[in-house]
């Protein structure tokens, strides 16, 4: 074990001295509060809601601007004129009379006005007036006309909002001939709010996977590993390497992190993706040390089957392209979600679940809670299976000289114990 954990400690230094980790990891994290800084000065109304006036007689017309931010319509959703508004969208401003909500307009305290009557509502505005806001009050205007309208019927508003929430539609889907009552939600303003967490993912992963396999094919192209196996096994030369980068690769994951997260709080987004990023963070740790152990010791024995550095693109293409496919897959089927079947089978799979799930999680409504534990036990199950077929392509590839191996030249060859003092000359 004193062994494993002094490997392990000299990936981890090596690898966090390295000027090429080090610059990597400061330009994404600049990249991303960058990307927090212009998203706050380019897009303002994320942080001071906007100030709507209104006087005495049009003050009833505030419940638009907060019946959908609160949630709270007084039991009548048609209130808000069925506008969903985002939290602290709008904040509404009351004046005695109309001159004065004139003045406020003609000096920018406010954006727009509502004069005039609660039946003849007066739009006024320094220049255009705002199409949304046109939208939202016209709609609330319609509102309280069809409200007058029932009541001098004898009816009851509140029992007719409540008839028309209660209605739902049903879908019938012809590809499969059977009647849906409800769809598969997905929030796609959590997909997009994801989409950066899901990145970061696959960039600690893949970036650990090749450091792996470029520190395997270093020592093996400069014949370090002929020294180190003389007194350390392949095995525990193995797991302390994969130990110390998948170190490097939680601080890289936290790094990178940290700097997205606060790159929302910079931008004043954050209240705009309802996700629970303390419940998301820890399934984020899962998945991401489930990613490293699912590919990590296969890169160790990739790297082992190169003999240079052009090599690399060749033994690591297939792995490559198993994290690429999960990537993408869990940017496109998640995200515009067409045969939910197949997209739950998938999210199932190890090699691709790593990237998947996460992003259900994030994005879908209606995925059960035992879901990702299930995707867990796959991947847990199979992972004997990839560790011993990735540690025998290492124990067999490291002291292997010349030209490139392939797998079936690795499984051909018997193992070595111990190796060969390099001959001088």
């Amino acid at each position: 074990m004193k062994q494993v954990l002094l490997v392990a400690k000299r990936e981890y230094v090596v690898r966090m001295r390295s000027k090429a980790a080090i610059i990597s990891m400061i330009v994404i994290a600049l990249l991303f509060l960058g990307g927090g800084t212009a998203a706050r000065i380019f897009i303002p109304n994320g942080f001071e809601p906007d100030v709507i006036g209104l006087t005495t007689q049009t003050q009833d017309y505030a419940m638009a601007f907060t019946a959908g931010a609160t949630g709270d319509s007084g039991g009548d959703d048609s209130a808000a004129g069925g506008f969903t508004l985002k939290e602290n969208q709008y904040k509404t401003e009351i004046y005695p009379s109309e001159q004065d909500l004139e003045r406020a307009v003609q000096h920018d305290e406010v954006v727009a006005g509502v004069g005039g009557t609660l039946d003849e509502p007066v739009l006024i505005s320094k220049g255009k007036f705002p199409v949304m806001l046109r939208m939202i009050i016209q709609a609330t205007h319609a509102s309280v006309k069809l409200n007058q309208y029932v009541t001098s019927l004898g009816g009851d508003m509140r029992d007719l909002s409540k008839e028309i929430a209660s209605t739902q539609l049903k879908t019938k889907n012809l590809e499969t001939e059977q009647a849906d009552d409800t769809d598969d939600g997905y929030d796609f303003g959590a997909y997009l709010g994801g989409l950066g967490m899901l990145l970061i993912l696959f960039l600690a992963i893949f970036m650990s996977g090749q450091m792996v396999a470029t520190g395997v094919m270093e020592e093996k192209a400069s014949r370090v590993i002929e020294v180190l196996v003389s007194a350390v096994s392949p095995a525990r030369l193995l797991v302390g390497k994969i130990i110390g980068i998948t170190a490097v690769g939680v601080t890289q994951l936290v790094v990178l992190g940290g700097s997205a997260l606060g790159a929302m709080a910079i931008s004043g987004l954050s209240g705009s993706f309802q996700i629970d990023l303390g419940t998301l963070s820890g399934w984020l740790i899962v998945w991401f040390i489930l990613g490293l152990a699912t590919y990590m010791v296969l890169y160790a024995g990739a790297g082992a089957m190169a003999s240079k550095q052009e090599d690399l693109g060749q033994t690591t293409i297939i792995l490559m392209l198993l994290q690429m496919a999960g990537f993408y897959a869990a940017m496109f089927m998640v995200g515009f979600p067409g045969k939910k079947d197949v997209l739950d089978v998938v999210s199932m799979l190890p090699f691709v679940n790593c990237y998947l799930m996460p992003a259900r999680q994030i994005v879908s409504t209606t995925m059960q809670w035992w879901e990702p534990i299930l995707s867990v036990l796959i991947n847990l199950a199979i992972l004997p299976v990839l560790i011993w077929l990735g540690a025998k392509i290492y124990r067999r590839g490291i002291l292997a000289t010349g030209s490139r191996i392939h797998l079936k030249d690795v499984f051909a060859r018997q193992d070595r114990p111990r190796a060969t003092r390099p001959k001088n000359g």
